[in-house]
């Protein structure tokens, strides 16, 4: 587990992609272990926070609570609103995800794959998020950054076309949030 160090002490960072009641693929744990995560997190004292309340803390000194963790999860996949949440909630907690904007959908109809990784070793189908999900968790308190707009890799493209990645990513997510996307 990364740790970043705060004027507190350490802050861990627990990076997920996908929970999953049965999971199939290399990034997925299951419902009941992130349950067991949380339940264990909550019974040390660890209070979740944001990547936007730990720049607080450093740019505004907003206090951090005493035992701070982050949890953040990639790409965007529907078992963050579907499996995930419930669960955060159940603790009274919040998490991170970095979204590839062009995967989400403006509703059920248009609802994305992962296409971007199907087909990679061990890594199965699974659908995406879509807008008002993410406006669900959004207004309670879950965080969403940009992982892209396309997936693509950054350092893979030229430099005007990771600049497009990253500004329509954090414009499709500041309209829909209507929070600032600075990471």
């Amino acid at each position: 587990m990364p740790v970043i160090q705060v004027t507190t002490g350490k802050l861990p960072v627990i990076l997920l992609h996908g929970i999953e009641p049965a999971p199939s693929g290399r990034y997925e744990i299951s419902n009941g272990a992130f349950d067991y995560l949380c339940g264990t997190l909550k019974s040390y004292g660890y209070q979740t926070i944001t990547l936007l309340d730990l720049v607080n803390h450093f740019d505004k000194g907003k206090p951090l609570p005493p035992k701070p963790v982050i949890i953040t999860a990639d790409d965007g996949y529907q078992s963050m609103y579907v499996n995930a949440f419930p669960i955060l909630k159940k603790y009274g907690y919040k998490m991170t995800i970095f979204l590839i904007t062009s995967m989400i959908g403006d509703k059920e109809a248009n609802r994305r794959l992962n296409d971007f990784d199907y087909g990679n070793d061990n890594i199965p189908r699974r659908a995406m998020l879509i807008w008002p999900e993410i406006r669900v968790m959004s207004k309670y308190g879950c965080e969403f950054q940009s992982h892209t707009w396309s997936h693509r890799i950054i350092s893979n493209i030229p430099v005007e076309d990771a600049r497009m990645e990253l500004a329509q990513s954090k414009s499709d997510i500041e309209i829909n949030t209507g929070k600032p996307c600075i990471f």
